[in-house]
């Protein structure tokens, strides 16, 4: 065989093999999509406030001098 040709059969299989794993392989997807109001419901101020243990986060972030209790 060829010098050129034996080069060429390489370049193929190299860009096979690219192709591969550019385009067979799923794509990994964002895991966190931030929504405001689900933050809210589970981290703020009334669901703190609505547990005993909710209301001793709250205390101590107050005792802390915290700016910002909650969410």
């Amino acid at each position: 065989m060829p010098n050129e040709l034996k080069v060429f059969l390489i370049f193929i299989i190299i860009l096979a093999t690219f192709y591969f794993i550019l385009y067979t392989l799923p794509i990994m997807s964002q895991t966190y999509q931030p929504k405001k109001v689900k933050r809210a419901r589970t981290h703020g101020f009334l669901e703190r406030q609505s547990t005993k243990s909710g209301q001793n986060i709250i205390n101590k972030r107050r005792r802390k001098g915290r700016k910002k209790l909650s969410v």
